[in-house]
Formats: structure tokens, C-alpha cells, sequence
């Protein structure tokens, strides 16, 4: 069928966030470290987004922390043209007492009051969650974001999650470990052997799918933490497809099932 993430949803589902009119597609939350940059793992996001707003999907950003205005790749006009929706010059700032602005939109987040709040609409049907370890050892965005959104989220309204890593963070530690001839970085990387397997466990179980970039990284991971998710998926680098394992059934495609729900709430987010 073509397409990165194949979400189709039900015939006759839903309306759309915020108002009464019939809507096609899922209510999509795509976070990531930053403003999406002219780097390459931001433009294979880029190509993603592009694909899910092909696809019918009303898709949103949420950006753990703030990006220069000379770094973002597109502008964040662009990003909101992408996406549909307003443009408000900036992110929406997610923090304090602030109201989160109804999907689509793009937030960046300024504190954990600000992300329960968005947490707490039940405006997404499915959110997809990179998983890098660029700030190592603080925290990824996983790690922080994931658990308050879906602790938060209302009674039956919780998100089918997806995480998008970006390699087989603990294979390649070991494998690190192995080749390092300098004692010092020997020892890093054998400290990344140890500390990356429970952060990644501690993600991957609260996720639906991981989804990884290359047949190869999925292989080890899945092999590693096969009992964390119930699906494992790849994302091609050329975006132009999304396989499936061994002749499963439709891999993502599940995602109809998980985050697609009757919902003709009119006038705002509500449970459901």
C-alpha cells in the first residue's frame, strides 16, 4: 500500500478536535529534542510528517526545548503550513497556567505543568516519539515525555505510541567496548553498556511499536527487548516504505485498531 506509517482508520470515525465537522484520519503527535534542523535524522522526520499529512493524518510537533530561529530547517512557518494549521510565528509554549491551543499545532515545551496539560485533552489518537541518546547521560525526550503524557492522558483515551530510534543503542556499545584501543574511551562505552539496556527497557515498555531505521538495528534490538513491545517495525532510509517482519500481519497498520475511536465531541478535547 505504499507510505511510511499506513494508519487508516474506520470508516465513520470521529470529528474533528474542537468542532462538530466530519474529519478523515488520526489526531498524530510527532515529538522530537528540537525544532526540526538540516540535519539528517530531521529530514528523514521531515519526510515522515510530509507523508503522514499525505495520508490525512492531522499531525502535531512537540519539541522538548527551544531552537535558535537561524537553526530551524524548514522555518517554523513552513512547519505550520505543513501541518495546516495557523501560523503563529513561533511554537506554542507549553508551560504554567498557559491553555494548549487545540491540534493541529506545534508546542514546545517549557515545563511538566505544560505537558500534563496537553496530556490531559486526549487530543491524540497515536503519538510517535523519537529515541536518541544526543544528551547522554541526561535524559532523552523519551524518557521525560513519554510516562506524563500517558500517566496523564484520560480513561480511554491513551495514545497508540510508536518510538523511533535512531540505532541499536546497546548492540553498538558493545561492540564499541570491543574496538576501543584507548582505555578512556574503552571505558565509556563500556559504561553505555550497562546504563543504555534498562533506559531502553524502561521506554520500549511503554510503547506499542519500535520502529527502527535500518533491518539491522531492528534485528538486534528486537532480539535484546523482544518482550517490551508487541510490534517491531523499520523504517526504510529512503521513506519510501515500511516493511514488515517475517510476513507478519499488517504492522502498523494495527494502529487503526489501538488509536482510532468513535469521537463526535464537539466544542474541545475531551475523554472519550
Amino acid at each position: 500500500s505504499g507510505g511510511v506509517l499506513p494508519l487508516r482508520p474506520p470508516p465513520g470515525a470521529g470529528s474533528s478536535v474542537g468542532g462538530c465537522e466530519e474529519r478523515k484520519g488520526l489526531s498524530v503527535l510527532l515529538i522530537h529534542e528540537h525544532h526540526l534542523k538540516a540535519i539528517g535524522s530531521d529530514l528523514r522526520l521531515l519526510g515522515l510528517l510530509l507523508q503522514l499529512r499525505e495520508q490525512g493524518h492531522r499531525t502535531s510537533l512537540l519539541f522538548r526545548g527551544r531552537t535558535p530561529r537561524e537553526e530551524r530547517s524548514p522555518p517554523t512557518s513552513e512547519l505550520y503550513r505543513i501541518i495546516g494549521a495557523e501560523d503563529l510565528g513561533d511554537p506554542l509554549a507549553l508551560g504554567g497556567q498557559a491553555t494548549p491551543r487545540t491540534p493541529p499545532s506545534i508546542y514546545e515545551m517549557q515545563d511538566l505543568h505544560g505537558l500534563v496539560a496537553l496530556a490531559k485533552q486526549g487530543w491524540f489518537d497515536a503519538v510517535l516519539c523519537t529515541f536518541w541518546f544526543w544528551r547522554d547521560p541526561a535524559p532523552s525526550a523519551a524518557e521525560l515525555l513519554l510516562p506524563t503524557l500517558l500517566t496523564h492522558a484520560p480513561a480511554g483515551r491513551r495514545p497508540f505510541v510508536a518510538v523511533l530510534s535512531d540505532d541499536a543503542h546497546s548492540a553498538k556499545a558493545a561492540m564499541m567496548a570491543g574496538w576501543e584501543h584507548v582505555e578512556e574511551r574503552k571505558a565509556l562505552w563500556r559504561g553505555k553498556m550497562h546504563s543504555l539496556p534498562p533506559r531502553q527497557h524502561a521506554v520500549y515498555s511503554l510503547a506499542d511499536a519500535v520502529v527502527h531505521i535500518s533491518e539491522t538495528d531492528a534485528r538486534l534490538e528486537r532480539a535484546a527487548f523482544n518482550g517490551t513491545a508487541r510490534y517491531w517495525r523499520v523504517v526504510r532510509m529512503s521513506l519510501r516504505s515500511f516493511t514488515r517482519e517475517g510476513g507478519a500481519d499488517d504492522g502498523l497498520e494495527s494502529i487503526d485498531d489501538a488509536a482510532t475511536r468513535p469521537a463526535t465531541t464537539c466544542g474541545g478535547g475531551g475523554g472519550g
